[in-house]
């Protein structure tokens, strides 16, 4: 980004959560997520030391046909998780969360949800939905963003989980 911190692009176009969760062991999700923490550690660790601040990542969730499954309890279970354990571990990894092409449905029941997450991690989640162009010029270089949409909708192909990644 503009401030030279990492971004993650979690794509959720063709999320199977069930499929996901009969193909990949509750460990097997585990031990992916901790190796991508690992990783984001290492990198944000060298980045701290050569700028000399704290760096965190950026993370953007496109919720572009996403589907509602994921907001089973099966599959929040699944995915939340590794996420409860790693954010422990590494509390201070997670910059801002700017999640985008919000579903309606999202957007409520984010109106509860946020009740149930500590004040830190509200204060770092932001909701654009589908007019979110204007307003990551704040943090992204304009190829950045126009690269956005394209990023996303390969990164949405194929495999178990729909395209987890970063850009």
């Amino acid at each position: 980004d503009k401030y030279g911190r990492p971004v993650c692009l979690v794509a959720l176009k063709n999320l199977d959560i069930k499929r996901m969760m009969r193909e990949v062991s509750e460990k097997e999700y585990f031990d992916y997520e901790l190796h991508r923490w690992e990783y984001m550690n290492s990198l944000l660790t060298l980045i701290s030391h050569e700028k000399n601040i704290l760096a965190q990542w950026v993370v953007i969730v496109d919720m572009e046909s996403f589907s509602t499954d994921v907001f089973s309890r099966s599959g929040l279970n699944y995915l939340r998780k590794p996420h409860k354990v790693l954010n422990k571990i590494h509390k201070e990894l997670l910059g801002p969360i700017i999640v985008i092409n919000t579903p309606s449905i999202f957007q409520g029941l984010w109106t509860v949800a946020k009740y149930f997450v500590t004040k830190r991690t509200r204060q770092k989640v932001t909701v654009y939905g589908s007019n979110y162009n204007q307003k990551l010029k704040n943090i992204l270089h304009d190829d950045d963003i126009a690269n956005l949409s394209t990023t996303s909708k390969m990164m949405g192909r194929g495999g178990v989980g729909g395209g987890n990644g970063s850009a």
